[in-house]
């Protein structure tokens, strides 16, 4: 796997190509299919730490619930009794067996448990009620987890070390990243000011460095937005995002961007709605979801693949995440009665 500093990331010369391809079906792919499904459960997180450990969090009638894929069945966790009613289990990361962390809303603060691999601690807690938006577990000494767009990012971007949480210094709010190795993470964001403006990000294991980027659209004083990335090495980055077409009524567009390694290039999705989360795919592509699409995307091209559907429902789909060494992916989403507040919760597997 190539590895490149963000120093030489950052020196490497910066191409703009502004494409946007027609939509192609994607036949040759394997299919997606429901591998789960309840009409009272609502799923949130998921993260495939590997085949025989793949993670989500949710809800059941209210009540939280963090599941394990342990490649044959699914197993509900105990949670730590305080957590096991009034909870809200926001997302899951990890890196091992032994390694996942989970991040919860429970009365007046957010929570970190950690799963040792046989039971779940509480790791953490912050005074804070401001939502969670997403994690990035790089190791047991190295984790990141950030706030969410819906809570205006407030809760912060925090980091632990091994042995304490710090908060990143201003300057820099996250709102997505993605973890190649403990050394090489790409996180997206904006720079957290009054105005502000879009920022990327690599972690070298030590330190967090900005990195250089195209000139992105501003429209009308608005400037694009980062809001999701993912990674399979230092050479094939992917980040998308939204770029203003009319500030008035905050209307937007996706836009995405490619780095191979020397330059980045736009690669704008074949829809008018925004990309939610990404995914490698393992071979070289990946995979982008809007709430109501899924796109694979191969060389640059956007194929649009059909979800799995129900009669007389909408299929919607919100995180993905892929498995490490091969092409599965994870993804958790819902079916949606047209024209009504109700909905089934589902789990996706590619």
């Amino acid at each position: 796997m190539m590895r490149r500093s963000i120093s030489a990331v950052a020196a490497a010369g910066v191409a703009l190509a502004a494409l946007v391809p027609a939509v192609a079906a994607d036949a040759a792919a394997p299919a997606w299919r429901t591998v789960q499904s309840n009409a009272k459960a609502d799923y949130f997180g998921v993260a495939a730490v590997n085949s025989k450990n793949v993670w989500v969090v949710g809800r059941v009638s209210a009540k939280p619930h963090a599941w394990r894929f342990d490649g044959k069945r699914w197993i509900d966790t105990k949670l730590p009794t305080a957590f096991q009613k009034n909870t809200l289990l926001y997302t899951v990361a990890g890196s091992a067996s032994n390694n996942v962390w989970v991040f919860a809303a429970h009365g007046a603060s957010t929570y970190a448990l950690r799963w040792n691999g046989s039971k779940w601690t509480v790791a953490h807690a912050w005074k804070s009620t401001w939502e969670v938006g997403g994690a990035v577990v790089n190791g047991p000494k190295d984790v990141w987890v950030h706030g969410s767009e819906n809570g205006g990012f407030k809760f912060g971007t925090w980091h632990y070390n091994g042995r304490s949480w710090s908060r990143v210094k201003p300057g820099f709010r996250m709102a997505a990243g993605a973890s190649v190795s403990s050394k090489n993470m790409w996180a997206v964001g904006d720079n957290g000011a009054a105005k502000p403006s879009p920022v990327a990000r690599h972690w070298n294991g030590k330190s967090l460095s900005t990195v250089k980027l195209p000139a992105l659209p501003v429209v009308g004083g608005h400037p694009a937005e980062l809001r999701t990335v993912a990674a399979r090495s230092s050479s094939d980055v992917w980040i998308a995002g939204a770029r203003y077409v009319n500030p008035a009524n905050y209307a937007t567009l996706p836009m995405a961007l490619h780095f191979d390694g020397k330059s980045w290039r736009r690669f704008d999705p074949p829809t008018k709605n925004d990309i939610v989360s990404m995914a490698q795919d393992g071979k070289g592509g990946v995979w982008a979801a809007t709430y109501s699409e899924l796109f694979h995307v191969t060389k640059g091209h956007w194929a649009k693949v059909a979800l799995p559907t129900v009669k007389g429902k909408a299929t919607r789909v919100g995180q993905l995440s892929h498995v490490p060494g091969g092409t599965s992916v994870w993804a958790t989403g819902r079916f949606v009665w047209d024209g009504a507040d109700t909905s089934t919760g589902a789990i996706f597997r590619y």
